[in-house]
């Protein structure tokens, strides 16, 4: 491999979320990278310092042209610049979506468990969660259509935000489930907000489907960002692709009323880079992902009451234990005697009760080290 993920950056005592908000040995929680961005990026933003005047930025062409053909390129999708509207972030797009589409009281349906933050944007607007809980079928998530039609069809429902790839659980969508949530979605009239944040993190020769790509209708927004695959969250930039005009109208002009439609100084060079001159990083940091997950996932199997659940997207895995105590209490022990420091299943709703995701975005040894921690934790219990 031409780039050496095995050497990762001291994060510690600089302001990291991650790495100092709690105190922990090693953690491995919250969903960035431990990984140096990719040199195109470091030159990108080393290139805009160097005009030591760090003031307002416009968004080129250059931007929205970067994404079309990086998703056309690699996934197939057609929409055009006028579809994109810059944002500040997914969650920011997200937020403003939920306050102007539907009415106060609605129902928002998500697949549980599902990203933790969807239900303080759901709640913070005065909407309703109404989650669709995942079926378990050998080993293997899978969507309870027939409840997701029930869910969809109540007359309080006026949106579905989806997770493409799926968090915490890592899952691709085919492209016929895809199909048939665009198709349950377009027959109750519910508008489909997919977050597809983690759709370039996927293991190697698998991809995951844009909702774009499927959709029987324009009822959609879909949310891209490079920011976990490219590990530039910090930047905090995104766009929102809204085909329908006359929703893009007025989303673009809540991204604005909501002072989050302009960019970073930074943001701008570090995404054109990341998309134009960034690819064979991004392929090998996939590759070097995907055999920290299967180490850990065969190695994490082996553990008494220990199952981790195998998800071809994201940097995460989602795990199941058996023990009586509850994730939030589980989460809490492990860090204190071990050191080390997951996110509790219970967050992702009450379907993840009983389980814990762990972010394996970091070293080869850090992950072995982890699976020690584990170890120890569980034949302590």
């Amino acid at each position: 491999m031409k780039y050496n993920f095995d050497e990762i950056a001291n994060r510690k005592n600089t302001n990291s979320v991650k790495y100092d908000e709690f105190d922990s040995e090693l953690p491995m929680w919250v969903a960035d990278m431990d990984f140096r961005v990719a040199p195109a990026i470091e030159s990108a933003i080393k290139k805009q310092l160097e005009i030591l005047a760090i003031g307002y930025s416009l968004i080129p062409d250059e931007f929205f042209n970067s994404f079309a053909n990086f998703y056309k390129k690699h996934y197939g999708t057609t929409f055009s610049k006028n579809e994109m509207v810059y944002v500040s972030g997914v969650v920011a797009s997200i937020d403003a979506t939920l306050k102007r589409i539907g009415n106060k009281g609605d129902n928002v349906v998500v697949l549980a468990p599902i990203y933790h933050t969807f239900y303080h944007c759901i709640e913070n607007n005065n909407k309703k969660v109404l989650p669709s809980n995942f079926l378990v079928n050998d080993g293997k998530y899978q969507i309870d259509f027939l409840d997701l039609e029930k869910k969809l069809s109540s007359k309080e429902s006026s949106i579905l935000l989806l997770c493409n790839p799926h968090n915490p659980i890592g899952k691709i969508f085919s492209k016929e489930e895809l199909l048939k949530i665009s198709k349950l979605a377009d027959k109750y009239g519910v508008f489909v907000i997919s977050d597809e944040i983690h759709g370039l993190l996927a293991s190697p020769n698998t991809k995951y489907i844009p909702y774009s790509n499927v959709s029987v209708n324009d009822n959609y927004m879909v949310c891209l960002s490079n920011s976990k695959a490219f590990n530039i969250a910090g930047l905090q930039s995104a766009i929102a692709v809204i085909p329908n005009e006359e929703k893009r109208k007025l989303l673009q002009d809540a991204f604005y009323e909501d002072d989050i439609g302009e960019p970073n100084f930074f943001a701008v060079s570090a995404n054109i880079a990341a998309l134009n001159e960034s690819e064979k990083w991004l392929a090998e940091l996939n590759e070097y992902i995907y055999e920290n997950k299967k180490v850990f996932f065969e190695k994490v199997n082996e553990i008494p009451r220990l199952k981790v659940y195998w998800g071809d997207a994201t940097y995460m895995m989602w795990v199941e234990y058996q023990n009586d105590i509850n994730s939030r209490e589980f989460v809490k022990k492990l860090n204190e005697e071990e050191g080390l420091l997951v996110s509790p299943g219970i967050q992702f709703g009450e379907s993840g009760e009983h389980h814990f995701r762990i972010n394996l975005a970091t070293s080869r040894k850090n992950v072995l080290k982890a699976i020690q921690k584990l170890k120890h934790f569980m034949e302590g219990k």
